[in-house]
């Protein structure tokens, strides 16, 4: 990875957020530290819709975060010096899952996105010499647009595949029941959690029935 390879726009986008905000990897976190994260995870996770927006509690989100076996990265606005998103990564074996990455709306012109995807590839690509970072599978469930960041900004590549699905036998004749009526369960699952959920079912169906 260099900024050598990048578009003007992308090169410009990676320099403003390295302009703006820090992003450093941190080998343990404190108690307080893990309040701070807890912070922006629940303001990030208040943006998400409410048919799939998690409840964090805060002692069990904490914990989780100060015993994290991965890389925990923070980003902070070099300005003021306040947390303004993280990341957690796991390498294995010669490549790096990019598993968490959680940044605020407000803090999205500080392009605190670019500055961040683009030290972890400097870290892992360049100086770890890792093969590869991946960002994981399609998203069905969470609406999101940070993969299609990921190849717009930094030249990431979508690695095509197959979907397999296998159903429990009591679960097969009801996706095959109301597959026929997964546009209008879509319709009307925006705000109620379990058809949401069912809705995103129907939708992984409907992918594997398209490779055919």
């Amino acid at each position: 990875m260099s900024l050598d390879e990048l578009k003007a726009k992308q090169r410009y986008r990676v320099r403003r957020g390295l302009e703006n905000v820090e992003v450093c990897k941190v080998d343990a976190v404190s108690p307080e530290l893990a309040d701070e994260i807890y912070l922006i995870a629940v303001e990030a996770f208040a943006e998400y819709p409410e048919s799939y927006r998690p409840q964090l509690e805060h002692d069990r989100f904490t914990q989780s975060v100060c015993s994290e076996k991965g890389d925990f990265w923070l980003c902070r606005e070099k300005a003021t010096g306040q947390l303004c998103g993280y990341a957690i990564c796991h390498p294995q074996a010669d490549m790096v899952h990019l598993s968490v990455v959680k940044v605020p709306e407000r803090f999205m012109k500080l392009e605190v996105n670019a500055a961040v995807a683009y030290q972890l590839c400097d870290y892992y690509l360049n100086q770890r010499h890792f093969r590869y970072i991946c960002d994981g599978e399609r998203n069905l469930r969470h609406q999101t647009g940070y993969q299609d960041f990921l190849c717009r900004v930094l030249n990431f590549r979508y690695a095509y595949c197959r979907l397999h699905v296998v159903y429990h036998p009591l679960i097969w004749p009801l996706v095959k029941g109301l597959y026929p009526f997964r546009n209008g369960i879509k319709k009307r699952s925006s705000s109620h959690r379990l058809l949401y959920n069912l809705s995103t079912v129907l939708m992984q169906e409907e992918i594997v029935r398209k490779q055919d």
